[in-house]
């Protein structure tokens, strides 16, 4: 469940990538232009692409964490799985009862 939403968020920081990467080109053009107020668009541009970066960043290593411990928890369930599979044969596979007949 929590990998899933963290794929709602991962999806809803792409979104804001384009609309970042789209301000940026704008921004560019009118530093090309020469706009009058260039270094301070220039400046903003920079600050947003920082901000997104650091947005961007942890979500991915969150992904990374949020997979490995489903990675855990499966290893977990498979154990117990085994160890539940192994209890019901140990009674019999140290039984002292051979019979008598071949």
């Amino acid at each position: 469940a929590l990998l899933r939403r963290h794929g709602l968020t991962e999806a809803n920081i792409s979104a804001y990538r384009e609309r970042v990467e789209g301000l940026q080109i704008q921004g560019q053009e009118l530093v090309a232009a020469g706009h009058f107020n260039s270094d301070e668009i220039t400046q903003r541009c920079d600050v947003l692409v920082e901000r997104y970066g650091e947005l961007a960043g942890p979500a991915q290593s969150r992904r990374e964490v949020l997979e490995a411990s489903l990675r855990l928890q499966e290893l977990l369930r498979d154990v117990s799985d085994v160890e539940v599979w192994l209890a019901e044969r140990e009674p019999r596979a140290f039984s002292t009862d051979y019979g008598t007949n071949l």
